[in-house]
């Protein structure tokens, strides 16, 4: 009975569970539950302090100390060491400051600062992703959307009609509650179809079968050799714009316009911004912001950190349970390791 435990605990935590993730060669080696800080990458700083604005050193980081206690875990391993990197660039902060230590707390954000640190090095005009792709990041957004509705905690579904079955995805997997498994693609479609809104759509595995997912606790992931195709539903989650008090913060506001001036940290902070709004129930601003972040940092790179956390949240674990949190974005930093390492 205690394996059979084991067994069942393995497989709701394990991120890697159909296979390796698409575009990775091998896996972090660092034990995921680690504290201890690594060796940070050194970084040239430039002059950025215009970036600032009007805006106080001062009154900055008080902002920024303010908005990071809101932050859940989900976000704040893309969100923490961005902010570092971006307050050493405009000057408010240094590399011997305490807040600087308290941005960059364990493995994973000293793995993403010095993943940030190397492409700012690189070259300050370099952007991570090709401007001639951003069409094709455009045609897969729908499944950059449903990963930011799987994070939407707050926020009901309310689907009322579905139109059928999308085209098909090239190497990414849905994973999810299993509410069916066929061994032809049009019974699975048909399956689909009979159970309407509740199901999200048909996902092949390595193994030639065609999974049904359910729409409750679905979410996609970058996975080599599998397809998937959405069950397009009219609805979604309830989608609360940046306009509604909820979803409009001054001191964030304040951070974002300092940090979307420099180049390389304001993809990543668009990132952690997107995941941030995404697990508030702003879907529609998170939206946004993960555009942005697609621009910069690559649909890739952020369809597969937005497949991590979520991984976390639909499994039911809760997100403040960081080294279960850490488990679920290891394939994600992996995707930063490999797109960007020399």
């Amino acid at each position: 009975m205690a394996l059979l435990w084991r067994c069942v605990i393995f497989c709701l935590f394990h991120p890697l569970l159909y296979g390796k993730p698409h575009n990775i060669e091998d896996l972090i080696q660092n034990d995921t539950g680690a504290t201890e800080k690594s060796p940070l990458q050194t970084i040239s700083v430039k002059d950025f302090s215009w970036a600032k604005g009007n805006q106080t050193c001062s009154q900055l980081l008080k902002d920024s100390k303010e908005f990071l206690g809101l932050l859940p875990p989900s976000s704040s391993w893309l969100f923490r060491p961005a902010l570092a990197l971006g307050l050493l660039e405009v000057g408010c902060l240094t590399e011997q400051d305490d807040f600087f230590w308290d941005l960059i707390r364990d493995e994973v954000e000293s793995q993403m600062f010095n993943i940030m640190a190397k492409q700012l090095n690189g070259s300050i005009h370099q952007t991570t992703a090709n401007p001639h792709n951003s069409q094709q990041y455009m045609g897969k957004l729908d499944l950059l959307k449903f990963n930011l509705e799987s994070l939407s905690m707050n926020a009901p579904s309310h689907h009322k009609h579905c139109s059928g079955i999308q085209h098909e995805e090239q190497n990414v997997l849905m994973k999810g509650l299993i509410l069916g498994l066929h061994s032809s693609l049009q019974d699975a479609k048909d399956h689909c179809d009979e159970l309407g809104s509740v199901c999200a759509g048909v996902s092949s595995d390595t193994l030639g079968k065609f999974i049904i997912v359910a729409r409750n606790g679905g979410y996609i992931i970058p996975h080599a050799g599998s397809k998937l195709w959405l069950h397009h539903c009219i609805g979604g989650h309830l989608r609360r714009r940046s306009t509604d008090p909820e979803c409009h913060g001054e001191q964030e506001l304040h951070i974002y316009n300092v940090m979307k001036k420099i180049p390389i940290v304001n993809g990543y902070y668009n990132a952690g911004s997107a995941i941030y709004y995404a697990t508030q129930g702003c879907t529609a601003h998170a939206e946004d912001r993960a555009i942005e972040a697609s621009v910069d940092i690559g649909y890739d790179a952020l369809f597969a950190a937005t497949g991590g956390v979520s991984l976390v949240i639909s499994t039911g674990v809760g997100i403040a349970v960081k080294p279960v949190l850490k488990d679920g974005i290891k394939s994600a930093i992996n995707y930063f390791k490999a797109l960007f390492s020399s």
